[in-house]
Formats: structure tokens, sequence, C-alpha cells
């Protein structure tokens, strides 16, 4: 029995019957053919309202008629025209791999002027930039300004040296990125408001990736003054998201959330899939801080399948980023930590240096928890070593105070408040006071109930002065619940209710290093331990003579195996 079909025998038997015919034809009869084919295509597309969608088709059988119909200079014209349109139609409609070879070739086309070297070599990094491959976008680009001194086209001048200053935002070379606008401000006025408008929108990330917020916040809104808000909606979306994204960072969360709904909005009416898949991740970012992970779990899912949809492998690893913080927080901790391994290495691929160092920051955090101490310790210092080398002051601020807490429960309190101090320095001279308070300054009321604990009664004064300056930041924020500051207020409040109960009953606080026992997870609590036994005997014998702490300690580690805390794999 056959299992096809009569139909799709027929229809298999007919494409095989006409490939070998055509494969029996001379060449010049072939060329005549698609001659013919060119001439009906092309009398059809000038009434068609969709004629770019078959463009590669026209463009194909103009390639095909050449050699032998005696007029190929006139057929490379029309070759070329076609191919104009479809690069354009494929890269409008994310036909990403469509794109690249019709931009790959209009770029080497013999009849390609300046102009069209440089929009084609544009073009392709722009599309190598979208399928999460940016460092590759660089041969392209560098083959664009080439060909620059020989462009007559101000258009293709300003997208050019607009789509180099994107670039160097994305590979994380911001003071070379900022150069690079300043430099292009002028082309890309004389080019139009769609690309000055995406200039603003670069202008922004780069100058809010090093912290300067007035001109982040100032680019953003240029680019929606600049914009016609009846055309260029793509534009438009990601300069409102790029200004949601500074209302979150500056604390103004309310607003940020009603923003990013805009900037959804936006990008799914430009029909621009990654621009959404962005504005939706971002969006779920603000969700979890906002204390509704379930809703960001689903955002984040819905970008990264938007992500996946369009070959967008660097976005598709920021929502697995994202994902691992939901679930390092429910803790699924492994689960988190394979996520973090496979971001990173799209993330070293894609050349993307700033969203490796956040990925391997992350990862210095769940690290910590599973009781992988070395690990832990490598993943911060090469996540800020990369940071450092970018600029990024808010992200390498939020992982100084994450690896405070790291050095703080391996026993270096005086090390755990410079970074802590040096944390909340600078996210205070960013205006990120909410993060100030989360990242910086929880660690730091940490290490003074720690030294609470051991006696300090001036640390302990201090301590309560620094939990009524989290309160007055959370209480003048206009959103609390469960939000990741209220989360904080919480736990150093828990922090000065032990130091007074233990007061009160006249018995040693319950507190390890600033922590509560039940606030560590088994892992951690055995690897701490572990450590303790084997690098500081003296602390081990110190801390088994307070038996309820010794047993809050090891309360549930029974079944724990006892994790390699020296071990690493970044």
């Amino acid at each position: 029995m056959n299992p096809l079909g009569a139909e799709s025998i027929y229809l298999f038997r007919h494409a095989l019957l006409r490939e070998a015919a055509y494969s029996l034809q001379a060449p010049s009869a072939r060329a005549a053919l698609h001659r013919a084919a060119l001439e009906v295509l092309e009398e059809l597309a000038r009434v068609a309202a969709d004629s770019d969608s078959w463009a590669e088709e026209l463009a194909y059988h103009a390639r095909a008629a050449q050699g032998q119909t005696g007029d190929t200079a006139a057929l490379h014209g029309r070759e070329l025209h076609w191919l104009r349109r479809a690069a354009g139609f494929a890269t409008r409609t994310w036909a990403n791999e469509a794109a690249l070879d019709a931009w790959q070739r209009l770029a080497v086309h013999p009849l390609a002027q300046a102009a069209d070297r440089v929009r084609a070599n544009t073009h392709l990094a722009e599309i190598l930039m979208r399928t999460g491959v940016p460092v590759r976008a660089e041969a392209p680009i560098a083959r664009a300004l080439a060909d620059l001194e020989a462009c007559d086209d101000p258009a293709a001048r300003g997208e050019c040296l607009a789509m180099r200053a994107r670039l160097l935002v994305v590979l994380g070379r911001y003071p070379e990125a900022r150069r690079q606008c300043e430099q292009a401000f002028e082309p890309a006025r004389q080019a139009g408001p769609a690309t000055l408008g995406q200039l603003c929108n670069v202008a922004a990330q780069a100058a809010a990736a090093v912290g300067d917020w007035r001109e982040a916040e100032s680019r953003a809104r240029q680019a929606l003054e600049v914009l016609d808000p009846g055309r260029d909606p793509g534009v438009r979306a990601r300069a409102t998201m790029h200004l949601a994204d500074f209302l979150w960072r500056q604390g103004r969360l309310p607003e940020a959330e009603h923003t990013f709904g805009q900037a959804v909005e936006l990008a799914r009416a430009s029909r621009n899939p990654g621009l959404e898949a962005s504005s939706l991740d971002h969006l779920g970012s603000l969700m979890r801080e906002l204390g509704h992970p379930d809703r960001a779990r689903e955002l984040h899912r819905q970008a990264g399948a938007l992500y996946g949809q369009v070959g967008d492998t660097v976005g598709v690893a920021a929502t697995l980023v994202n994902l691992s913080t939901l679930d390092q927080a429910e803790g699924r901790l492994a689960e988190a930590r394979v996520s973090l391994l496979r971001a990173i290495a799209h993330f070293r691929a894609g050349g993307t240096v700033t969203l490796e160092a956040i990925a391997l920051g992350n990862l210095g955090g769940v690290a910590r928890k599973l009781g992988r101490l070395a690990e832990s310790a490598a993943a911060y210092e090469r996540a800020r070593a990369l940071l450092a080398r970018t600029g990024s002051t808010i992200e390498t601020a939020v992982f100084d105070g994450l690896y405070a807490q790291l050095l703080l429960l391996a026993g270096y309190p005086d090390a755990a408040e410079v970074n802590a101090r040096q944390a909340m320095d600078t996210l205070e001279r960013q205006g990120a006071r909410h993060w100030r308070e989360q990242y910086g300054g929880l660690v730091f009321l940490r290490v003074l109930a720690h030294r609470a604990a051991e006696g300090s009664a001036a640390s302990e004064r201090a301590a309560r002065e620094r939990l009524a300056e989290m309160r007055s930041v959370l209480e003048k924020a206009d959103y609390n619940g469960r939000s990741g500051l209220a989360q904080m207020v919480e736990r150093g409040q828990s922090l000065l209710e032990e130091l007074s109960a233990a007061q009160t009953d006249k018995r040693p606080p319950l507190l390890f290093r600033g922590f509560r026992p039940q606030e560590l997870e088994p892992e951690v609590r055995k690897a701490l331990l572990a450590r303790m036994r084997q690098v500081e005997p003296e602390s081990h014998a110190r801390l088994t003579a307070v038996p309820q702490l010794w047993q809050a300690l090891n309360a549930g580690l029974e079944d724990i195996a006892e994790p390699d805390w020296q071990a690493s794999e970044v």
C-alpha cells in the first residue's frame, strides 16, 4: 500500500519531471525561459499591491536570464532593482535567512554603487545583531565604513554611523559608542527623522549604561519628539521602552509599568517581534520587582517564544537569565544554574559582554546558595571585571552588593562593608535609591547586625538607623506589597527583632554572620560549616559552643550531601 495519496504522488512526479525537463534545455533556452518569466512577472508587479513579497523571485529570474540574451547589463540593473526590494521586504518581515542572503548578494553586485554597498553592509550588521551574533556584525560595518568616503547618499551615511553606534552598545563598548553618537548626529539629521530617532535611542542606551540618567532620558524623549506619531512605530517603541527602563532604574516603578505597556503596544503595531519580545521581557523583570512572580514568568516565556521565532539566540538567553531569577527565588537552584550556564555560553558566542557579566553575577548568587562557594566568588569576580571594562555603573554596584554577602558569610566582614558601602555610594550617585537599599543597604545592615551580635552596642544603634533609612525610602516610594525593597525591609526588621529577643532572653543572638539560620539554604549552611571546619577551626569551635545556634545551622542537614565548596566551573 502506497503511503502517499494520489495527489501527492502526482505533485512529486510532476516536480521531478519539471526538473528533468529543465535540465535538458540548452543554456540559451533556459535563459530565454527566465527572460519570459521575468517579463510576465514584472508586468504583474506593476499593478500588484504585494509585489515586494515576490521580488526575490524576480531577482532570481533576472539573474538566470543573463549571459545568453544579449542584454546582460540591462538585466543586471533589473536584478539589482528587485534585489533591493527583496532585501528590504525580508528585513521588514523578519525573514532573517532570506534577508542575509539578499543583502550579501546586493553588497557584491557588479552594478552596486557605494551607497548600495554601505546600505547592504549596514543591514547585514542589523540582521546579525537581531539573530544573536553581534560579534559577527563588526566585519560588515567595517566594510560599510570603508565605502563611506565614496558614498554620496546622506541617508545611507547616517544609517551606517547610527548602526555602528548601536553595535558598540550591544557589544558593551559604551564610551566608544557615545563618541560615535556625537559624530553621527549631523549625518543622522540629514538622513531623516527615523534615523535620527534611532540614533537618539542608541545615545540614550549608551548614556544609561554609564549612569548618565539626565542624558539618557533627554535622548529618549528627543527620539519621541523627532518622530512622526503616525510613522516609524518601531523606533517609537524602542524609545518608549528605554524611557520605561530609565524610570524603573530611578525607582519610578508605576510610571515604568505604564510606559512599558505602551512600548509593547507600539512594538506590536510595528510588527517587530524582536522589539515586542524585548519590551515584554523588560516588563517581566519589573513585574518581578513589584512582587508579581507569576505574571513575570508568563511575560518572560512570551518573550522567549518570540525571540525563538526570529532566531535571536541572545534574546532567548536573556529570557533564560530572567527565568532563572524566578527559579532562584522559588528554590529551584539547580534549574536556575543550568539556565545561567546555557545563557553565558550564548552571550560569549555573541560577544555581548554586559549580558555575559549579568549572567555571571546571577550565577554567583545561585552558586552561593548551592554551597559552591569558590564558583560563586569566581563568578562575581569575573562579572565585576567585565562590567568594569564596559563602564556599566549600575550593574557593577549591584554585584558589589551581592558579592559583599558572600564575603560576610565567608567571614570577612570588613571587606563586606567596603563592598556594601561602594555599592550604596554608586547607586546613590545614580539616583537609584530603591536599589541602593536592596543591594547595598541590607548587606550593610547585616554587617552591623553581625558586629552587634558580637557585643557592639554602637553597631546595633547604627543598624537601627540603617533600617530606619530603608523604611523611609520604602515609604516615599509609591509601591509596596511584596516588592523587592519591601522584602529587604522585612529581612532587616527580623534581624533587629532577633537582637532584641536575645537581649530580653539573655542569650546569644541566633545570627550567623548577619544571617538568621533559616534564611540560608541547607546546601550553603553545610558548605559554610565544612569550610569553617577545614579553614577556620577556631571559629568552628566557638560556634559549636553556642548550642542553639549550632543546632539551628545543622537543622535538616542529615540528608544533604556535603557540597564541594571549592569547586568552580566558571
